[in-house]
């Protein structure tokens, strides 16, 4: 990472001057993760304002030769392209990104153009100070050395200037600060960055050609574009307020306007409503929502945690909405439900809003989307807890659950939505369906006593109105029909021995069934035909098939896993058109595929957001700046330091309490050398200690050192971590207990007196160390000896022991797999406040507060004399991981939709 200096001030200057993290980051660090800069202990960053959204989120256009000015009228300039940049731009903001030379980065030109405020953070009132106070914080953050300060004007406007140099010698890199100031409450600043020895031979010149071409508009028609121009236009038949004279300013958040539809059928199920601020009858204004972290790469430094805060944050959401499981079309918006909460997107211009549980949401996690025009329905989200509801009548985000109306379970993973003929099926993921029927407001549920195949329920398709259920429980099909019942498997039908990816019904009662290399048409019931690479030649798509859509035009679409988008050509039997690797096609892997009502498709992927293809051109959209490398949190833990370090499916990332919009990440390279983590706990010293299922590592000030059998661990497999009172670190791993004093490691066993050696949860005291095992009970190891506490001997509920945590009374708190237990001199007490349910994870201050996660249940707080269940809306349903600050802060994770942290 030795050029993470030019890194870390491209994605800053970014970040700062679009208000978006735009493409930059892709286009130019594509190969690495990307850096960015940390904020001085006590020092406030430059605020960052949310802009309008990119006019494209596909490949950027880049220019062969020099072309007329192209104006930014919301940034109030103009400017002439430069031959071979390629851009991307914002309403007030672009992106100039310059061809490499060999193996190094791509200089980079980034201009912007908006209010005082958009910049600074301070009370600077004229053009010096404002300048000094952008060059010097900036200086200070990302290790450059600012030259003096030259007077110069940018199109008649008073104007400074700096050139800047890295600090570091090798792979350093140059370039230049201007800014201009046209007006009082207008500034236009240039930055330009490149290679040291690039920039001098030529980009510095190209540098100045742009600026020498700069036009100032005049701020009295900066905002008097149309809204093609703007990127603010409504989709075509929605109605819309007037914006405010200030909205083509920089600091005019951009919005997308969902229309207000009326709905198709009397009756309607019951919903408790989540507060908004729309109106009955009017369009609903979302706001886009603005970059949530800036990342860092692994050898860059973080701001160290200050002992206290200013003023408390609040709640905040650490997400990524670019893991989508499922897309629904609504009006002239696509709608995604993500592992990171729910997104909208305009068709029209690609802005978005994404929703959290901040903002009314039960839980982050969603499987299932559907456009449901039902009485009381609307955009339908299903996930672990029920459906999540966004009412197009008003506007608000409303829940639906086993609390509070007729259904059946609460575990939705599909949905299925007939408005013509009233009714709304729901799949889930252990229970069967349920049928609502909106006409008569009652609900009916089907599972193995009505003929399912199964009670795991992966897809759903209804033919007709509710002529026959096909259901899809990943393996096999299920069809209802006449009350009557008939399963299809590899045994009785031509289906292959592999899983099924997608379902869905042509109007003609034609049953199509994505498998993983083959498409299956079923007519009449029982006639099938199948479809494969092998009948179909090279058009068919070569790798798995991740799903599936049926189209107006009697067409199906494909889409494999790889990204491969086929139209599957009914008539003549073939795809007739293949998409791959196009421009703003995202890569997979592919999710779902889905159509408009206009013949518009789209696809998601898990990871990259998604695609929209208009029947010309694909654009890719996304929720760019998101927090976390993945939704699924394995372990969180804070260090001696104060930073808390989280692991998830993407990698391990560290952050301070502080400012977690800074990460560093670390994601399975060489940066880490893991390929998973369980279980995270600061060293004794100094460092902190990762285990997972390829032994332990250690990271501390010499970077990183990986433990193995090899190395004497007891086995590679961890589970648990703790450090001791005699500075020892404690690593639990599923064949035993490695003891490591910091030169070699100590081994118990089975072999050598441990009853149960698959070591799940470790927490330590001034004394001792307590051992939780997988059958065998709990463990204290003191003054050398082991002592063994079970469900003969000590009240343990279960002797399967899942998480360990001490109080600040010298109490213990047990998870297990039958509920909590509180174990004080010897005995434990079950904790009657709280289910007799699997205990996910534990957490308690010193201070006499605790934490517990329920399997499925949420989380429950004890606050030093009851336990009460927390009302709030949670990552998931299951939380796997917590950890408090120095703050007083808790920082909840989810076995997926992130992390939340809960104010005191």
């Amino acid at each position: 990472m030795r050029a993470s200096s030019l890194r870390m001030l491209t994605i800053v200057v970014t970040t700062l001057l679009l208000g978006l993290l735009a493409l930059v980051i892709w286009l130019v660090m594509r190969t690495d993760h990307a850096a960015a800069p940390a904020s001085a202990g006590g020092q406030t960053r430059p605020p960052v304002t949310a802009a309008t959204a990119p006019e494209a989120t596909a490949a950027p256009t880049e220019t062969d030769s020099p072309a007329g000015l192209e104006t930014l009228p919301a940034g109030g300039f103009a400017f002439t392209p430069p031959a071979g940049y390629a851009s991307s731009r914002t309403d007030t903001a672009i992106t100039l990104t310059g061809p490499a030379q060999s193996g190094a980065l791509n200089p980079v030109f980034l201009l912007s153009g908006g209010a005082p405020g958009q910049f600074v953070a301070g009370d600077a009132d004229n053009l010096a100070a404002i300048f000094e106070e952008f060059v010097t914080y900036f200086a200070e953050q990302d290790n450059f050395e600012p030259g003096p300060t030259q007077e110069l004007t940018v199109d008649g406007a008073p104007a400074l200037a700096a050139d800047i140099v890295s600090r570091e010698e090798a792979d350093g890199f140059a370039g230049r600060i201007v800014m201009a100031r046209p007006g009082p409450e207008r500034i236009f600043v240039m930055v330009g960055v490149g290679p040291a020895a690039q920039w001098q031979a030529e980009v510095a010149a190209r540098y100045e050609e742009v600026l020498t071409g700069i036009d100032l508009l005049d701020t009295s028609t900066a905002g008097a574009s149309d809204s093609e121009s703007t990127g603010d236009s409504a989709a075509p038949g929605t109605t819309t307020t007037p914006p405010p004279a200030e909205a083509a300013s920089a600091t005019t958040e951009a919005t997308i306007t969902v229309t207000t539809v009326a709905a198709t059928a009397e009756g309607a199920p019951t919903a408790s409503p989540a507060p908004t601020d729309a109106t009955e009858g009017n369009p609903i204004v979302l706001a886009t929502a603005p970059p949530t972290v800036t990342p860092r790469p692994a050898d860059a430094a973080l701001p160290t945690p200050p002992a206290t805060l200013d003023a408390d944050p609040g709640p905040m959401a650490l997400l990524n909405a670019n893991f989508v499981n499922e897309i629904a079309f609504a009006g002239d918006n696509l709608w995604a439900a993500t592992q990171g909460g729910i997104v909208a997107w305009s068709r029209e211009n690609g802005a978005f809003a994404r929703f959290s549980t901040l903002d009314g949401l039960r839980v982050n996690q969603f499987d299932a989307a559907d456009a449901c025009l039902l009485p009381g329905l609307g955009l339908v989200f299903g996930g672990p807890a029920g459906l999540q509801i966004f009412d197009l009548q008003t506007g608000r985000w409303n829940s639906l659950n086993t609390g509070n109306s007729a259904m059946s379970f609460d575990d939705v993973v599909a949905l299925w939505c007939d408005s013509k003929n009233s009714y709304l099926v729901l799949g889930y993921a252990h229970h069967g369906l349920d049928v609502f029927d909106a006409v008569t407001s009652e609900w009916t549920h089907l599972d193995r006593n009505d003929g399912l195949g199964a009670d795991i329920v992966e897809d759903v398709a209804v033919a007709g109105d509710r002529g026959a259920y096909w259901v899809s429980s990943g393996i096999g099909l299920s069809v209802i029909r006449d009350d009557e019942a008939q399963i299809f498997n590899a045994a009785n039908s031509p289906l292959e021995v592999a899983p099924l990816h997608g379902l869905d019904v042509t109007p003609n009662g034609s049953v199509w069934i994505a498998g993983t290399r083959r498409l299956y048409r079923v007519d009449s019931g029982d006639e099938w035909t199948v479809y494969d690479a092998a009948a179909l030649g090279a058009g068919f798509p070569a790798a798995p098939l991740a799903g599936l859509t049926a189209t107006g035009d009697g067409s199906i679409w494909l889409a494999d896993e790889a990204a491969t988008i086929c139209r599957f050509d009914v008539l003549a039997e073939r795809c007739v058109d293949v998409y791959a690797g196009e421009p703003g096609m995202a890569a997979g892997p592919v999710t779902d595929i889905a159509s408009g009502s206009d013949g518009a498709i789209a696809y998601a992927t898990d990871g990259n957001g998604v695609s929209l293809f208009n029947g010309r051109t694909w654009r890719m959209l996304d929720v760019p700046g998101e927090a976390l490398l993945s939704n699924a949190v394995h372990a969180l833990a804070t260090d001696r330091d104060g930073f808390i370090w989280l692991a998830a499916d993407g990698g391990v990332q560290q952050f301070s309490p502080a400012a977690p919009q800074l990460m560093r990440n670390y994601a399975w390279t060489e940066e880490l050398p893991l390929t998973s983590v369980a279980a995270i706990a600061p060293a004794p010293i100094s460092g902190v200690w990762f285990g997972g299922e390829d032994g332990a590592a250690l990271r501390d000030e010499d970077g990183w050192r990986r433990f193995t059998v090899a190395d004497g661990l007891a086995d590679d497999r961890v589970q648990a971590l703790t450090a001791d009172h005699r500075r020892r670190m404690w690593i639990g791993t599923r064949a035993g207990l490695s003891i490591w004093n910091g030169e070699e490691f100590f081994n118990l066993t089975r072999e050598n007196g441990l009853p149960s050696d698959n070591i799940t949860a470790l927490a330590s005291d001034s004394e001792s160390v307590w051992i939780g095992t997988d059958s065998g009970g709990l463990y204290r190891f003191i003054n050398n000896q082991l002592r063994v506490y079970n469900t003969q001997n000590a009240g343990l509920p279960s002797d399967a022991v899942t998480s360990l945590a001490l109080l600040s009374d010298g109490a213990l708190l047990a998870g297990t797999e039958q509920g909590l237990v509180r174990f004080v001199d010897g005995q434990g007490t079950l904790i009657g406040d709280l289910p007799a349910a699997p205990i996910s994870s534990l957490a308690a201050d010193g201070q006499g507060r605790a934490w517990c996660g329920v399997t499925n249940d949420g989380l429950y707080e004890f606050d030093g004399e009851i336990w009460r269940k927390v009302e709030a809306g949670m990552p998931s349903v299951t939380i796997s991981a917590l950890t408090t600050d120095q703050y007083g802060a808790l920082w909840v994770g989810g076995e997926s939709g992130g992390v939340l942290r809960m104010a005191e």
